[in-house]
């Protein structure tokens, strides 16, 4: 069975007692694409959003904070953060807190 584990909510109705109601169960996959980070997320629809650019209904920066993660990935891995930070401000023109924090937001998980 490829099912993981069964979601339960409990809610409290004032005329009633306790309800608990049962989701159905989610599968491995399912679950993993829960703990998904953004990077991942975007990357998994890299076609998709380079068409949404071409026809102007995503910005253009959603393309450059993809390749500014990338970049920080093949960057060696002995060099601080913050030189890492330093080097990705300069090659794309941006400050080095601007870059922390797209860092930062494309390691978030998606919920």
């Amino acid at each position: 069975m490829r099912q993981l584990f069964q979601l339960h909510k409990v809610f409290q109705n004032k005329k009633q007692h306790k309800k608990i109601l049962t989701q159905k169960p989610i599968t491995i996959k399912q679950y993993q694409q829960l703990k998904m980070n953004r990077y991942q997320l975007l990357k998994k629809n890299k076609n998709t959003i380079h068409r949404f650019v071409k026809n102007g209904i995503l910005s253009y920066m959603v393309i450059r904070d993809i390749e500014i993660y990338e970049a920080l990935q093949q960057l060696q891995k002995d060099i601080p953060k913050e030189l890492k930070y330093i080097m990705l401000a300069e090659q794309f023109e941006l400050s080095p807190d601007r870059v922390k924090q797209i860092i930062y937001n494309m390691q978030s998980l998606i919920t």
